[in-house]
């Protein structure tokens, strides 16, 4: 058998790693996946990798996996009156609120993860446990190189192509799930889809506008232009002259320096100029609509065009409870179905600590608390913690709760709390 090139064998694995699903739905699509991607009708290859040159995803994504990351995500345990409380000694408490495994941050972690989940759709990582099924690690994988589907006993099957080309099969199991998954849009409740998969055409239109402004200044400038003459022109001289055209007009070095042409050659535009095809509005909209797709506000983004001071704060509100809430919420279930014992589901879950990013300014904070104060919600000590500052000690009143003195329970008597002193004439 002769010998099969590197280059071949490296296109026959990752032809390998497309599913049977995706074959019959879409015969050509696989092969030509494989090979880089098949281009739009704007006439790129958009894929995952070539969407995040587009500045407004690139945007988007960052925006959406920094405010996710930066937000802690705590375990906390169940108390028996209804309470619940922080429990910093659980085995996942420190490796999603600290290190995830011993060479990632927890930022950096969920950082990564969330990336994935905004450009692919999913987001995977391996879960390390010990001899005793602890989970001691988190190693997030390629979503690029990960396939998944169900094998022949209706089971959910993880299989991931190695760097060197080696196949890693992981089958799940629900007492102790072999890989933690964030999932997005899955219309099939298994695979999940991103924007890019979703809007592959507009991202298109981007890539291809963002080309076309490249080009049209590397070309100095200049639209595409038609070089006549009323000279009958032989193919070779035709030729060179296009070419010294191009050599006296293209490049930073020849913008608007004059240019001398032989053969009564004269320049007229081909294409059509910016103004009549409307070319910045279009950018405009479909910035907009990218932005939309990713639920990010345009403040965000840095697009001020139409927001107002009165308006912002708001915008920053509706961000958390709507832009950020379904993927905390859809990190904090995947954390109880990957990561938590079946068996601790009514004694511990996750939570992210969202206070923070919902926080208005400091006078408004400080309103805020001091209503909870008056009214018997928060102690000192609870004000304090909030603000990042040490607690006073108990015999201080440090958790001491206060009302005010004025407001009695409806089950009292108000004339019993009147007091006589015997003393008095």
């Amino acid at each position: 058998m002769a010998l099969i090139p590197p280059w071949v064998r490296t296109l026959l694995r990752r032809f390998e790693t497309i599913g049977a699903v995706s074959i019959s739905q879409k015969p050509g699509g696989p092969f030509l996946e494989s090979l880089g991607g098949s281009p739009g009708l704007a006439g790129v290859v958009v894929t995952e990798r070539t969407a995040i040159g587009v500045p407004v995803v690139f945007a988007c994504d960052k925006v959406i996996r920094e405010d996710v990351a930066k937000t802690p995500i705590k375990i906390m345990r169940r108390l028996k009156d209804g309470g619940r409380e922080p429990d910093p000694n659980h085995p996942i408490y420190s490796l999603l609120h600290d290190l995830a495994n011993p060479t990632l941050t927890a930022f950096e972690f969920k950082e990564t993860l969330q990336s994935h989940l905004n450009l692919w759709g999913n987001a995977y990582a391996q879960i390390q446990r010990s001899d005793r099924n602890q989970v001691i690690a988190l190693w997030p994988l390629d979503p690029s190189r990960m396939v998944v589907d169900l094998n022949g006993l209706n089971q959910l099957r993880y299989r991931f192509r190695m760097l060197d080309g080696q196949l890693k099969e992981w089958i799940f199991d629900p007492a102790n799930p072999p890989i933690l998954h964030l999932r997005q849009n899955a219309l099939d409740g298994i695979h999940g889809r991103g924007p890019v998969t979703v809007l592959r055409e507009a991202m298109g239109v981007a890539i291809a506008s963002q080309r076309y402004q490249a080009r049209h200044f590397g070309q100095g400038g200049h639209t595409q232009q038609v070089l006549s003459t009323p000279h009958p022109l032989s193919a070779e001289a035709a030729k060179r002259i296009r070419m010294d055209y191009e050599a006296l007009t293209r490049g930073e070095e020849n913008w608007h320096r004059p240019v001398v042409l032989d053969h009564d050659v004269k320049p007229s535009t081909l294409a059509m100029p910016h103004k009549d095809a409307q070319f910045v509005e279009a950018l405009k909209l479909g910035r907009s609509e990218l932005a939309g797709a990713f639920r990010v506000p345009a403040h965000k983004i840095n697009d001020l065009e139409k927001a107002t001071f009165s308006n912002i704060e708001h915008q920053a509100i509706e961000w958390v409870t709507d832009g950020l809430m379904p993927h905390f919420v859809r990190w904090q279930q995947a954390i109880a179905r990957d990561l938590l014992n079946p068996r601790s589901f009514n004694t511990h879950f996750a939570v992210f600590v969202v206070d923070a990013l919902v926080r208005g300014d400091l006078k408004t904070q400080m309103e805020a608390l001091a209503v909870q104060r008056q009214n018997g919600i928060i102690s000192t000590n609870e004000w304090r913690r909030l603000l990042d500052m040490n607690p006073i000690s108990p015999a201080d009143g440090g958790d001491d709760y206060l009302v005010n003195g004025n407001m009695l329970p409806l089950r009292r008597d108000p004339a019993a709390m009147i007091t006589v002193d015997p003393g008095a004439s």
